[in-house]
């Protein structure tokens, strides 16, 4: 009787710990998850910033876009030209990324929806300038 008793207990104990265990792991996974959640909120953010920068630093893209913007994308030279399309590039490749992360649940939906709202503003421009976006799943719904 006293084994059975035992038995019992150590039965009720083992399940209990695997139950901490398991509610442990939980927690975890949710810091996991909250954390990986912040990083891509920080490199989305690191990203625009150096971008900004970028821009803000150089010394002749600020004039080719400002050119663009007035001029139209067709008064520019073809250095001028290749200039912006790697700009756009660049541009695409960061909200790539994002995408990405959204779609893996790392990225807020506000920052998603912000950059859905730039892509569809910049859509046009990016057709006109012929940058290849049939290689960035996350336009195929402005894309019609």
């Amino acid at each position: 009787m006293n084994s059975e008793k035992i038995g019992t207990w150590l039965g009720i104990v083992s399940n209990l710990g695997v139950l901490v265990g398991l509610l442990l792991l939980a927690l975890e996974i949710r810091d996991s998850n909250r954390q990986a959640s912040i990083v891509a909120a920080q490199e989305t953010i690191l990203a625009f910033n150096e971008s900004a920068q970028a821009l803000v630093l150089s010394s002749e893209l600020p004039e080719i876009l400002i050119k663009v913007m007035n001029e139209g994308f067709d008064s520019l030279t073809e250095a001028e030209k290749f200039r912006v399309r790697g700009w756009e590039l660049a541009r695409l490749s960061r909200m790539n990324l994002q995408y990405i992360q959204y779609q893996e649940g790392y990225l807020d939906q506000r920052l998603y929806e912000e950059m859905m709202s730039t892509a569809s503003e910049l859509i046009d421009f990016w057709q006109e300038i012929g940058v290849g976006l049939e290689r960035y799943e996350f336009l195929d719904e402005l894309i019609q």
